[in-house]
């Protein structure tokens, strides 16, 4: 999620509830938009291998360039941090 929002540095908004078709494949292909599915309880009872933690996290192919993109710049990538917590906190 951090790698997808790097880039265009707004928040991603996504439509957790809905059925697992839908947020997992319908939303991300009508809207071009990256979303997280919760996993509806139909689809967990249909497919038992999905674990009570698992979710489905979508990314449209035209964006997945800009998550590998930002690997090397962000901290969610390979990026080291710059400040530490106590620096931050000393700017005026």
């Amino acid at each position: 999620m951090e790698l997808a929002n790097y880039e265009p540095g707004t928040p991603i908004q996504v439509e957790l509830t809905g059925s697992t078709c839908a947020t997992a494949i319908t939303i991300p292909l009508a809207t071009g938009k990256i979303n997280l599915s919760l996993i509806d309880p139909s689809s967990r009872k249909l497919v038992p291998e999905f674990k009570a933690e698992d979710l489905i996290f979508t990314v449209p192919y035209f964006r997945l360039h800009l998550l590998v993109e930002s690997i090397p710049y962000c901290t969610a990538g390979t990026a080291e941090m710059v400040m530490g917590f106590d620096e931050v906190m000393k700017q005026p």
